[in-house]
């Protein structure tokens, strides 16, 4: 299950602003830490169970395309059991209609 794991918190000097916070994250695909800035996590990030973390779009993305992979290799797998499961029906009831 993917879970948003806040590591710490850090105190950076920014230019013109100070010292500002930065969240340490960690990343549900590589498990990388990186830092998000305090401000633009509570606008976007905002901590919930199961939501998902990464640490750039291309990880998010190796990560999905993984899944779906998965996902549609499993699919893919139980429709070739739907399918031949009426071909079996079929030449039953062939055999039967016929005699």
């Amino acid at each position: 299950m993917l879970k948003q794991m806040v590591i710490g918190v850090n105190e950076k000097p920014v230019k013109y602003h100070g010292l500002v916070k930065f969240v340490v994250f960690e990343c549900n695909n590589c498990h990388k830490q990186f830092e998000k800035q305090e401000s633009y996590f509570k606008k976007q990030m905002k901590t919930r169970e199961n939501a998902c973390c990464f640490c750039s779009p291309r990880c998010r993305s190796l990560y999905l395309t993984q899944n779906n992979i998965i996902a549609h290799t499993y699919k893919s797998a139980v429709s070739k059991k739907k399918t031949e499961a009426p071909s079996v029906f079929s030449r039953i009831l062939h055999k039967v209609f016929k005699s």
